[in-house]
């Protein structure tokens, strides 16, 4: 998503964890949206980011000079 730039994700993204999918959706916490899901708050993203961003061991600095510092990647 945050590649692409966007704060919602097609459905099929998800097949592998449709339980996972289904389980938070009845907590709102994704809101289904035409073909997809999204996050019910920009924050929530920003959290789901952050820890994968420490699983994966990237670096601020790599990730923040790896391409141009548009308006999405400001938050």
């Amino acid at each position: 998503m945050s590649d692409h730039e966007v704060l919602e994700a097609p459905r099929l993204v998800l097949d592998e964890f449709a339980r996972a999918a289904e389980l938070l959706t009845s907590f709102h916490l994704l809101v289904p949206v035409e073909g997809g899901l999204r996050f019910f708050h920009d924050s929530l993203f920003d959290y789901a980011f952050a820890r994968d961003f420490v699983r994966r061991g990237a670096t601020r600095v790599d990730w923040l000079t790896g391409r141009e510092q548009l308006l999405f990647r400001r938050t």
